[in-house]
Order: structure tokens, then sequence, then C-alpha cells
């Protein structure tokens, strides 16, 4: 399962300030919380994220791969019809550690939406360095799952990204390759499960 807790390092975290960004009827992002920014911040975002960067454009210019921006397409048109809150798992990870999170899909007024994201859990791990930013990439890809953050070896075979380096040799090469985003199988189902609990 996507969601299965590898290893003994599994910690509950303490509450946190949800990570808050709100869009408008035209999917524009119009909003983001502080506890959002410090996030950012902490993850080494850098002016990417800053509110200039991001106020008023698309949030699908920050959904990366055909099969998420559609799976996001439908919860969203569904829930500005039936007015229901959605909620999915996902994980943000960082080089040294893998973060799990609870993402609140919430309609408000004037079809506007809410996404509210919450850390449940946290593990350490020793740093996978094909998740640094800004290092120097190769013309190749790999796959990675936007909600679970597997790596795709072969069609339907996903795994850790640390056990993805070794697999696929990456620190063979001279350059690692870039990192495109898709849905995996089982994140695909258990997103579309949700998404039947919600509005069927």
């Amino acid at each position: 399962m996507p969601w299965e807790k590898a290893g003994s390092s599994m910690k509950s975290r303490e509450p946190v300030s949800k990570c808050i960004h709100i869009i408008d009827k035209l999917d524009r992002i119009i909003s983001v919380s502080e506890s959002w920014l410090l996030f950012a911040q902490e993850n080494q975002a850098g002016e990417s994220c800053h509110p200039d960067k991001i106020i008023n454009r698309p949030i699908w210019d920050f959904i990366d791969g055909d099969e998420t921006q559609q799976f996001y397409e439908i919860i969203l048109k569904n829930i500005r019809t039936e007015h229901k809150t959605v909620t999915l798992p996902f994980r943000c990870d960082a080089p040294e550690k893998r973060r799990y999170l609870e993402l609140k899909i919430t309609p408000i007024q004037q079809e506007n939406i809410e996404f509210a994201s919450s850390i449940i859990h946290e593990e350490l791990r020793d740093a996978v360095k094909i998740l640094e930013l800004g290092i120097a990439r190769s013309d190749k890809l790999i796959r990675m799952c936007s909600m679970c953050k597997k790596v795709e070896l072969s069609e339907n075979t996903w795994v850790e990204a640390e056990s993805a380096v070794i697999s696929l040799k990456l620190f063979e090469q001279s350059k690692l390759p870039q990192i495109s985003h898709g849905l995996c199988t089982e994140c695909f189902k258990l997103g579309m499960s949700e998404f039947e609990k919600t509005f069927t």
C-alpha cells in the first residue's frame, strides 16, 4: 500500500498550524497562509514560492503531470457542484525525511476552494540526493507519484526513492535525472475510492 509506514522511526508530529491556500472560481491562487509560506521556506523553495510569484497564478501551474491534473480537475468540479469536502492522504518528502500529510479540500464562498494540509507523521532517513533542489540534472526523466512519492521502475512497479536510486543505478550517471510526476496505480485507486465515498 502507498501509505505503509516503513521502519520504526515513524512518529506522530505535534499539532501545527495548517498550511492553507485558497483558489477562486477560475482556479487562481488568491491567498496563502503564513504557515504555508514558512513550510515552503523550510523546504528551500526560495523565491519561487514568494507570494508575488504565486498570487493570481492558476493552481495548475503548480500541479505537475497530466494524470495528476486530470484527477484534481475531477475533484474540484465535484466539490463545487456537490459542496462537499474531500480528504486525501499524500506525501511531501524532504531529502532526509518522509512526510505523511492529510489534505482537506473544502468549498467556501463564491465558488472558492480551500486547500488545508496537515502533517500527520514524519520518518527520518538517510538523505536522498535525487530529491534535493537546485542540483544540476540531465535531460533524462524519472517518474514519481504525486501522492505517495514513490518512483516508477517499470509499468506498475513503484518503489521508494532511495530504492529507485539503487535499482536504476542513478549515482553511476554524471548527472541525476529530472523528475516528472504522475499517479501510481495504487494512489489512483485510493484517490478514486475517496472520491466515490464522498460523492456517491
